[in-house]
């Protein structure tokens, strides 16, 4: 599942990988996404839904509460980020936001490795 954030989320017990993305490596993610029925929008800023919308020619859904999920094995997130340039107040467009790309892996257990014998 690809989770739409606008906001920074709870870590979990796992390993995250994150890297920032272009906007346009953010819509093809968005619309691949989309496009598999794997897409779940957990924006809770109208800006910056406008903004997705115009980017991946996606309808991205805005939620009043942006109450994100404890994370299973192969969930990606995207968040979308004001960058720090952005002076509080201003319109928000898409030249504003950086987009960051976290793929989450649930953590292995000693169980999960293998048994050293001496």
């Amino acid at each position: 599942m690809l989770y739409l954030i606008s906001k920074p989320f709870p870590l979990s017990a796992g390993n995250f990988d994150c890297k920032q993305i272009s906007a346009d490596d953010a819509a093809l993610l968005i619309r691949l996404a989309d496009g598999a029925d794997e897409l779940r929008s957990l924006v809770h800023f109208a800006s910056t839904a406008a903004a997705l919308r115009a980017l991946a020619a996606v309808d991205v859904s805005l939620v009043e509460r942006a109450e994100i999920p404890q994370p299973e094995q192969g969930d990606r997130f995207l968040d979308i980020r004001l960058k720090g340039s952005v002076q509080k107040g201003q319109r928000i467009g898409l030249t504003d936001l950086e987009f960051w790309q976290i793929d989450y892996e649930m953590k292995k257990t000693s169980a999960d490795w293998p048994l050293v014998l001496g």
